[in-house]
């Protein structure tokens, strides 16, 4: 993967005093929304990350794609947010065939964009949000299309998934 061909992209996360978890995909990065406690929200505050995209490595030793994590720890990298949650924006090639070690103890969601996304085996349409419940070590996704695609990674305790809407109007756009 040659990242210097990569466009620069915003990844961050917000926090917020009143309830209001969020997720918000621009064709500038993605961003997070999360409601926390006001001490631990004044440590925090509003953090704008433009971290390296990290190189997806399939099952069978090819690169299949990249990964910007922007909350959590994921793939080996780390961005503190102030809650329990990880999550990833995923840039995956044609025929992307690889497996993602996760928090257990947290449920996972993937937001798809495009026809042609498999999470562990199940097929999800453009415009889907595919969940996991708790108990995973390892998510298996597949990008079966012969097309580019983007798509979003979330995981939390099930209290906190539960909360976040993402039921929203939402559309990834692809570099």
């Amino acid at each position: 993967m040659d990242n210097e061909q990569m466009p620069a992209r915003r990844i961050g996360a917000w926090t917020f005093n009143e309830p209001c978890n969020a997720v918000l995909v621009t064709p500038s990065g993605v961003e997070l929304g999360l409601t926390l406690d006001e001490d631990v929200a004044e440590n925090v505050g509003y953090n704008i990350h433009i971290p390296l995209p990290h190189t997806l490595v399939g099952l069978d030793g090819r690169e299949v794609g990249t990964a910007t994590v922007f909350a959590g720890a994921l793939f080996g990298r780390e961005v503190e947010v102030g809650a329990p949650v990880e999550g990833a924006e995923l840039y995956l090639e044609p025929n992307a065939d690889f497996t993602v070690w996760v928090n257990r103890d947290f449920e996972h969601v993937l937001m798809t964009s495009d026809d042609g996304i498999e999470l562990e085996e199940t097929q999800l349409p453009g415009g889907a949000v595919g969940h996991v419940e708790a108990g995973r070590q390892m998510l298996h996704i597949v990008n079966t299309s012969s097309s580019r695609t983007t798509v979003i990674l979330l995981g939390g305790p099930e209290q906190q998934a539960e909360e976040i809407d993402y039921s929203g109007d939402y559309e990834i756009l692809d570099h």
